[in-house]
């Protein structure tokens, strides 16, 4: 019966997009740990962070470093790269998480070793002698100045010790809120030390000028002084709801509230604390296991939570049932006062991942991505579904195969256009879009309208663009329907460099413009297609293999 449920939901989804939404794009970037986290901003643009070593090919632009570099770039809603900024590592950098303000500052948390340099010469050294890996929390302005780092330490260099941050979000004021899990003999934030840890979760506050507002370090209860416990993610409304999840064994301090679970399983939690000065308000276990980073909240400061499970879940009057007791996905909303308000499963025939939750808080609408295992033609996909507050799955857009994706990161903009960050590997199909690569890579895709707003801030048509073949041998047509005015083609390289021009005049007698472009002597690869008239800019990914 849930096979037959997702098989129906898999065909809504292709429905729907051939009516309206659509992938518009999707991007290879070329390292695994190249694309580690997505945000929107008010005015449509997309934020990503990542990491590489020597260069990275993002769409048609490529960022060099003479070693292991993190990176922020910023794209608009037709996914060309327009600002960059890059942090050079002298031994070891992971960003976890990203997010953007009101002004289009972005925040960025994770782990670092050593030293980071950027702006032309600053560094961000770690603080403690042996400090082992660091979390960090940065602010980087609109203009693509990093405006500061702020460091979580250890003391340690052993398993126990370092500190990485997982999870981060921002409110109204500039505020922001990050969480993770931290270890070592001596922990710190900034002037507050805690004493020794055994990687226990942490969350903190910064302030807009990045002074530390407030921190908390939960302690495990487990009898056993080496059981993991892990902060996972925050999310923060502009009500000042805000929200922690992560995960633990047996038993969690809370500076307050504590948790106990029957038995060694491993259990999410949810707390809800007062953003001001970081007390719990309330804190839920729930059974289900992942890491924690699953969450988000609502303007009407309802928190969204989802995890893995096996075999039947309960969370609050809510009883789930998982498919042949594999493992399936699970999302749950829970009130702002901590009462579970609806919980669904979603999954395919073996191990499924929720990866990512977003809510456009314009429109109130909640979005999942993860990984579903459904067999036959399309194991192991990355999916986009949307939630309803009642616990419907209202939508489902998977990633086709042959090759396998994974979905991972996630963030819509007030359009409600979902923009997916996963891996794939081999060939895959993005709608009428295809990726292929012998080896895993990252990749960004966007999904929703062609022209990239829904009516409301522009209501002419989307350009109905046509590429075909695609794979490309020694030639391709570019057909255009329906244009209105000139539009002026080009095509570039990997390496950003535009390789043949058309401009395409509407023709008066025929719908469609066409043009003809000869690959006969382009080296094999991606190339990028941008078409740009007064009204908008659109762009598409080729691959050329003779």
């Amino acid at each position: 019966m849930k096979q037959l449920l997702l098989a129906l939901l898999l065909l809504m989804s292709l429905t729907t997009r051939a009516q309206s939404n659509n992938y518009t794009f999707a991007y290879p970037v070329s390292e695994v740990n190249g694309l580690m986290g997505v945000a929107t901003d008010d005015d449509g643009n997309v934020y990503t962070t990542g990491r590489f070593t020597g260069s990275l090919q993002v769409g048609a632009t490529r960022l060099t470093s003479p070693g292991l570099c993190l990176y922020i770039a910023k794209y608009n809603a037709h996914g060309t790269v327009l600002q960059v900024t890059k942090l050079e590592a002298s031994s070891y950098v992971m960003p976890y998480a990203i997010a953007v303000d009101r002004a289009g500052n972005s925040y960025v948390t994770g782990t670092f070793d050593g030293t980071l340099r950027y702006n032309n010469g600053r560094e961000s050294t770690a603080q403690l002698a042996q400090a082992g890996s660091v979390g960090f929390t940065l602010r980087c302005r609109a203009n693509g100045t990093v405006d500061w780092i702020q460091q979580a330490e250890g003391n340690h260099r052993g398993p126990a010790g370092g500190a990485v941050g997982t999870g981060i979000a921002v409110d109204a004021a500039g505020n922001s809120y990050v969480t993770g899990y931290i270890g070592g003999a001596n922990v710190q934030l900034g002037s507050l030390t805690f004493g020794p840890r055994y990687q226990q979760p942490y969350v903190a506050s910064y302030s807009a000028q990045g002074t530390l507002r407030w921190a908390r370090v939960w302690t495990a209860l487990h009898p056993n002084d080496q059981t993991v416990a892990r902060g996972g993610n925050v999310a923060v409304n502009s009500a000042g709801d805000l929200y922690v999840s992560g995960n633990f064994q047996t038993g969690l301090g809370l500076n307050g509230p504590t948790l106990r679970t029957p038995g060694d399983n491993l259990y999410l939690f949810l707390a809800k604390l007062d953003p001001r000065q970081g007390q719990v308000q309330w804190a839920q276990a729930l059974a289900g296991s992942g890491d924690g980073r699953v969450l988000t909240t609502t303007r009407q400061g309802d928190a969204y939570i989802g995890g893995s499970f096996a075999g039947t879940l309960t969370l609050g009057r809510h009883t789930i049932t998982s498919n042949a007791g594999s493992n399936d996905v699970f999302v749950a909303r829970y009130s702002a006062r901590g009462v579970a308000k609806a919980a669904t499963a979603l999954g395919g025939d073996s191990y499924d991942v929720a990866e990512a939750l977003a809510v456009n808080l314009r429109t109130n609408k909640v979005y999942l991505s993860g990984t579903l295992n459904i067999g036959g033609s399309v194991p192991n996909s990355a999916f986009l579904a949307e939630v309803s507050p009642q616990g419907r799955v209202r939508q489902l857009a998977a990633v086709g195969g042959p090759g396998t994706s994974s979905g991972g990161g996630l963030a819509v903009d007030e359009d409600d256009n979902l923009y997916l960050a996963g891996v794939f590997t081999q060939t895959c199909h993005f709608g009428a879009i295809t990726l292929s690569s012998p080896s895993t890579q990252s990749f960004l895709a966007r999904y929703g309208s062609q022209s990239g707003h829904h009516g409301h801030k522009d209501a002419r048509p989307p350009l109905a663009v046509s590429i075909f073949p695609n794979p490309v041998q020694t030639q391709f047509t570019l057909r255009l329907t329906d244009a209105e005015q000139a539009v002026r083609a080009t095509l570039f390289d990997h390496l950003g460099h535009a390789v043949a021009v058309r401009t395409l005049q509407p023709a008066a007698a025929t719908p469609n413009t066409e043009s003809s472009f000869d690959t006969s002597t382009l080296p094999n690869g991606l190339y990028m297609l941008r078409l740009e008239s007064d009204k908008e800019i659109t762009t598409r990914m080729l691959n050329v293999q003779h």
